[in-house]
């Protein structure tokens, strides 16, 4: 049984890496799947209507309001997925620094998309739901942590967190569920460029679960909070990162 048969879910940042995965695998559970990205996603709705799913592309950027009020413009829709994120250009060799030596316009280009954007994406979609609706954020493992060198995406990240319990109280009485996740460090291609070893590496070093996690790892646990059997969680926040810290 398809359980997301009949049902509309939004991904911001679907074309490609975690944002395929998660596309795919609710395309897979029988729903329509709108990506919305700032890149073309056209491959990634040809992948999906490959398989037998069913998807669009509409091009949005979740730090425009207007971008997004079009994306939504129209549309009625059961869930979304705010995976949209800066991130690849920090995991680029010589890219990681100490908070003081990150510039304000930098750590702001951070913050204008990790935390803004669900903002921005969220409260424009909002009056597009569906009853019953669900909304996924996406935060990051790292927080728990406090990663050297990523000061401004964890400050994003974070964020989100306390985002999530906020949004999860305010949207309850419109009977719309709210959960976050916190992946690993993940083998994304956005994380690639670090290097496959060095993501295998730090699993081994770091995971109770001695292996790189993929990107449908993460997709399978959106796809179960995306889903009605997860009907009596909200305002959660799941752990997604093979065991490397306990929450």
């Amino acid at each position: 049984m398809k359980s997301l048969a009949g049902e509309t879910i939004v991904v911001t940042g679907g074309s490609q890496g975690i944002g395929l995965a998660i596309a795919k695998n609710v395309a897979a559970k029988g729903a329509h799947v709108l990506i919305t990205d700032i890149q073309d996603g056209s491959d990634a709705v040809k992948e999906i209507e490959d398989a037998g799913g069913s998807a669009e592309f509409r091009k949005g950027d979740v730090t425009s309001e207007e971008s997004m009020r079009a994306v939504f413009k129209d549309t009625k829709i059961d869930g979304l997925v705010n995976n949209a994120a800066y991130f690849a250009p920090l995991m680029i060799p010589g890219n990681l620094k100490p908070f003081t030596e990150i510039t304000v316009e930098e750590f702001e280009k951070v913050m204008s998309v990790n935390t803004t954007g669900v903002f921005i994406a969220t409260k424009e979609a909002v009056p597009s739901f569906n009853e019953g609706a669900r909304i996924v954020n996406i935060s990051s493992g790292t927080i728990m942590k406090g990663t050297p060198g990523f000061f401004h995406y964890i400050a994003s990240k974070a964020a989100v967190v306390g985002m999530t319990r906020s949004m999860a109280k305010e949207l309850a009485d419109k009977k719309i569920r709210v959960n976050a996740i916190m992946p690993g460090l993940t083998a994304s291609p956005a994380s690639l460029q670090a290097g496959e070893d060095r993501i295998q590496q730090r699993a081994e070093a770091s995971q109770i679960i001695k292996r790189a996690i993929q990107p449908e790892d993460v997709a399978n646990v959106i796809g179960f909070l995306l889903s009605h059997e997860s009907g009596m969680m909200t305002g959660q926040v799941v752990n997604v990162d093979g065991g490397n810290v306990f929450y």
